[in-house]
């Protein structure tokens, strides 16, 4: 079942806030010692990823605010270049970049659930668009 943007950014919310729950009260020194911890936040990175991949670029037009080919970069260096991922560039990206892309994230939900909603709303008892 293909999902829609909606469900696309609640997963990638829902992934944000796995890697702060990892993440939080910790020292970057306490992070790369704990190698569950770093597994914990690339998974849920590359997940982001994923999920980017497979939002039609005419949705990601319209948010500008995120970036979407820096988060796709992000994944695809995690999964085909591991040994070369450097844990102080994740640690940033943790610190820094994760609550302005959960901000922007979730201003986008707030403008795109009345559509979803109102888009609902026209299908017919058949589940056909009027």
């Amino acid at each position: 079942m293909k999902k829609n943007i909606e469900e696309y950014i609640k997963d990638m919310l829902f992934c944000i806030d796995r890697i702060e729950k990892t993440a939080k009260d910790i020292s970057f020194e306490e992070y790369i010692s704990k190698i569950d911890k770093v597994d914990i936040v690339e998974r849920n990175l590359i997940k982001i990823g994923d999920v980017v991949e497979r939002i039609p670029p005419e949705v990601q037009k319209q948010y500008k605010n995120i970036p979407w080919s820096e988060i796709k970069s992000l994944r695809n260096r995690l999964t085909h270049e591991y040994p070369d991922i450097k844990n102080d560039i994740v640690w940033d990206v943790i610190k820094k970049d994760l609550p302005e892309l959960k901000s922007n994230l979730v201003s986008a939900q707030k403008k795109i659930e009345p559509y979803q909603k109102e888009k609902k709303e026209l299908k017919n008892d058949h589940g056909f668009d009027r």
